[in-house]
């Protein structure tokens, strides 16, 4: 297989709630996976999870694409 690297990944929102303090809207978030390089240049993406239950309900089906933190090498 083609030397592949992490570089985005992917996140969803799965919901919002109000904070009780600022009564700000906060949203909450999950990563579905992640958008990896090959070196050709060609990008691939993995899913490693949906989400299910109320989160699943909650969904609107758009995914949303991140910058990796070099750090953290792609883990969640």
């Amino acid at each position: 297989m083609a030397e592949m690297k992490p570089v985005e990944k992917m996140v969803i929102v799965t919901g919002q709630w109000q904070d009780p303090q600022s009564g700000q809207t906060k949203y909450r978030y999950m990563t579905i996976g992640r958008v990896f390089e090959r070196s050709n240049g060609q990008r691939v993406s993995l899913i490693d999870a949906m989400p299910v239950g109320e989160a699943a309900k909650n969904w609107n089906g758009w995914v949303n694409y991140y910058p990796i933190d070099e750090q953290s090498g792609g883990q969640q």
